[in-house]
């Protein structure tokens, strides 16, 4: 019985104990009004903790430290006794990173008891939660402030304005998708993401637009591209928007290379959004950056690539290798399975220095655009591919074919050497053993017969 009560005694222990450390971690704050009107002087907090503070003229500013211990999705919670009949907002809150940066606000409304900031990736360290008066608060209003991390969540940390301090995404699949939540606190803001594509394929990128803090939102892929010249540069190949309506856009299919980064920027006014990047491996498609003849792709000898024009500054370039005297036929068409819509692509071939060796064509849903090459010297051309009137940003395909000597400038000599003799009798006696010379004499003396019989 003694050992009994001994354990309830230890138990009972550790429970008061435990119950003492969680007190130590959710205090309660109250602002010190003649000193946090400056970063400089916030009072401290963190997540756990409730701040209680007053906006006590229209002039009064609240600073608040809050400090992040463990990296994650942090949301900014504000609280004050609405009035149901008031317009207009009470409060605007800005969070801060510690070099005053702005990463996320909102507004409190008059007759809103509570309100959430959009939900904004932080890194461990400290952060401003700065208070100022709304549209109407021109009298002492009080509010409590709380905050809460998610460390199990995906997020954008800033600062990440730039390339070198972009966030690093891992991919999705079909099956798992990694959504990393982000926020344009201001219109000056960019978020910057980085990934990493080992093998050739293709990706789609999604954005949803936050619910509660939707934005309008521009994206942009680029990469560091080496060209055919040897110079390497940054190349933007890509854009597209979300409007603030939209809750769920998909950019069009985007062809990849191997062992290659890539980078997404987001701009746009103020709001929360989540981004994800679906990746498929994939050796048939398209490899962006291919904008030009210095970074064309390499058109298969056999089969064709998937392509798709990005946006209406876009462009394809695909480099062939043409054999001296050689006829080639080079193809576009519309995919049927992606191609529901009117589509237009322009396509021509040019040489090296970009000057057009063969008629052009444009491509339709509904017609293939095909470029006969004769005449042309031994060595690399390039076909390229735009948009035409009626922009398409789903799937065509690209290919060319090899149709044999190119007869077009042959004498008759050349002609003549050109056949192939042994293939041409070998064909010829072959199709001549299989003839029944005994079966066709029979039928046309039948026939002249039955003629006869008629006279």
């Amino acid at each position: 019985m003694k050992k009994v009560k001994s354990f309830l005694a230890v138990l009972m222990a550790l429970i008061m104990s435990m119950s003492f450390v969680s007190v130590a971690f959710a205090a309660d704050v109250t602002e010190k009004d003649a000193d946090n009107g400056v970063a400089s002087g916030a009072d401290a907090f963190a997540v756990g903790d409730t701040v209680t503070g007053k906006i006590n003229s229209s002039e009064d500013v609240d600073y608040f430290t809050l400090t992040v211990a463990e990296a994650g999705i942090v949301t900014v919670t504000v609280e004050h006794a609405a009035k149901e009949e008031a317009i207009g907002t009470y409060f605007t809150v800005e969070i801060l990173d510690e070099a005053e940066k702005s990463i996320a606000s909102f507004t409190v409304a008059a007759n809103t008891a509570t309100v959430a900031s959009p939900a904004f990736g932080a890194a461990a360290g400290k952060y401003f939660v700065k208070v100022t008066k709304g549209s109407v608060c021109d009298t002492t209003v009080e509010y409590k402030i709380t905050a809460a991390v998610n460390t199990d969540a995906l997020s954008e940390y800033e600062s990440n304005d730039v390339r070198e301090d972009a966030t690093a995404i891992e991919l999705s699949s079909v099956y798992t998708l990694k959504k990393y939540s982000g926020t344009i606190p201001a219109a000056e803001d960019v978020d910057y993401y980085k990934f990493n594509i080992a093998k050739p394929g293709y990706i789609y990128i999604f954005v949803e637009n936050d619910a509660a803090f939707s934005g309008d939102f521009a994206l942009e892929l680029e990469t560091y591209s080496e060209g055919a010249d040897g110079l390497a540069e940054w190349k933007k190949f890509g854009k597209f928007e979300v409007a603030k309506a939209d809750t769920t856009v998909k950019s069009p299919c985007i062809g990849v290379s191997g062992n290659t980064e890539y980078y997404i920027s987001v701009t746009g006014t103020e709001g929360g959004y989540k981004l994800y990047v679906v990746y498929v491996e994939d050796s048939t498609s398209e490899a962006e950056y291919n904008d030009s003849i210095a970074y064309a792709n390499a058109l298969p000898k056999e089969g064709f690539l998937y392509s798709t024009i990005f946006d209406k500054n876009d462009v394809d370039y695909y480099v062939i290798e043409v054999a001296e005297k050689t006829k080639y036929t080079v193809k576009v068409a519309a995919e049927p399975k992606t191609v529901k819509t009117e589509a237009q692509w322009k396509v021509s071939v040019v040489n090296g220095k970009g000057e057009s060796v063969a008629t052009s064509a444009t491509a339709t849903k509904d017609k293939a655009a095909e470029i006969e090459l004769t005449g042309l010297e031994a060595g690399k051309y390039y076909v390229k591919v735009e948009g035409g009137d009626i922009l398409n940003t789903n799937f065509y395909t690209v290919e060319y074919a090899d149709n044999g000597a190119d007869t077009s400038n042959m004498t008759f000599k050349e002609l003549l050497g050109a056949i192939k003799w042994k293939t041409l009798l070998d064909n010829f006696s072959s199709w001549i053993g299989k003839v029944n010379i005994k079966q066709i004499v029979k039928d046309i003396v039948a026939s002249l017969v039955a003629l006869f019989s008629q006279l």
